[in-house]
């Protein structure tokens, strides 16, 4: 689902030019949608639930679509290194921690960490609303 949500929003950017930005946080609204799904259906609905998971995967283009934007808007090559590297730096971090919020004593439904994950994606569409603003 990854590949084919970075190769759609690919496609789409070429469609939309300078739309990048908002062309991520529709797909970051795809990935709210896998984590509503897999929330609010009931245990026994597998097929749901794994169709939510599926959807949460298009959160990925986000990633490229910040990695276009250093390459593309920073210019200078320390700069652009630096840059880069603090952003890297960062998604690190949040994939050490974000593991981290996943509790045994939570399973199966996970009830506690996944709303989290809910917060998580509308920040992340608003600093992409914000981003979009300043630019």
């Amino acid at each position: 689902m990854e590949v084919v949500s970075i190769l759609s929003w690919a496609w789409a950017v070429q469609y939309y030019p300078n739309q990048r930005i908002s062309l991520s946080a529709a797909w970051l609204s795809v990935a709210l949608l896998g984590i509503i799904l897999i929330v609010a259906l009931p245990l026994h609905n597998d097929g749901g639930r794994l169709a939510g998971y599926y959807l949460t995967q298009a959160a990925s283009t986000a990633f490229v679509c910040l990695l276009s934007l250093i390459a593309t808007n920073v210019a200078g090559y320390t700069k652009k290194t630096t840059v880069a590297a603090m952003y890297l730096i960062g998604y690190c971090i949040g994939n050490i921690i974000g593991p981290q919020t996943f509790q045994a004593k939570d399973a199966p439904r996970y009830v506690e960490p996944l709303p989290k994950q809910f917060i998580q994606y509308p920040l992340a569409y608003f600093a992409r609303l914000l981003s979009l603003i300043a630019c």
